[in-house]
C-alpha cells in the first residue's frame, strides 16, 4: 500500500490533486460571486418596483403565489389533468389574478424585461 509520500512523489497523482484543489477553489469563488450577483439583482428589482409604485422600502406582498401571476396556459408550466383542469391553477386561490398591492405584477414584468430572451422559464419558480 502506498504511503502519503508516495502519492506526492508521482507527478500524475500530484497533477490530479492540484486539479481537484483548483476546482474546489473555483467552485467556492463562483458560489460567492453568483450569490452576491443574484442578491444584487433581486434588491435592484424590488427597489425599482417600489420606487415606480411610490411604496416604502419595507412594503411586501404575502398574498400572491406564482400561480396567481401566470396566465393559464403558461408554456412548460401548466399541465392539463383530464380535459380542463390545469395542475398549477387547480383551486380558486391559485387562479390568475392581479396583485392587490401591484408589487407582484410589477416584479413579474421586471423579471420578463430583464430576461435575456423575454420569456423566462417559470418551471422551477416557487413564490
Amino acid at each position: 500500500m502506498a504511503g502519503l509520500a508516495d502519492v506526492f512523489s508521482e507527478q500524475e497523482r500530484t497533477n490530479w490533486l492540484n486539479g481537484c484543489l483548483g476546482l474546489d477553489i473555483a467552485k467556492h469563488a463562483l458560489e460567492v460571486f453568483v450569490d452576491r450577483e443574484v442578491m444584487d439583482v433581486h434588491t435592484r428589482m424590488f427597489q425599482t418596483v417600489r420606487c415606480r409604485l411610490n411604496l416604502p422600502a419595507t412594503t411586501v406582498c404575502t398574498k400572491c403565489c406564482t400561480a396567481n401571476l401566470l396566465k393559464c396556459p403558461t408554456q412548460n408550466v401548466c399541465k392539463k389533468r383530464g380535459k380542463f383542469i390545469c395542475m398549477m391553477h387547480d383551486s380558486t386561490n391559485k387562479q390568475p389574478r392581479p396583485c392587490k398591492m401591484k408589487i407582484c405584477d410589477e416584479v413579474r414584468d421586471e423579471i420578463i424585461k430583464q430576461h435575456r430572451y423575454g420569456q423566462p422559464s417559470w418551471k422551477k419558480t416557487a413564490a
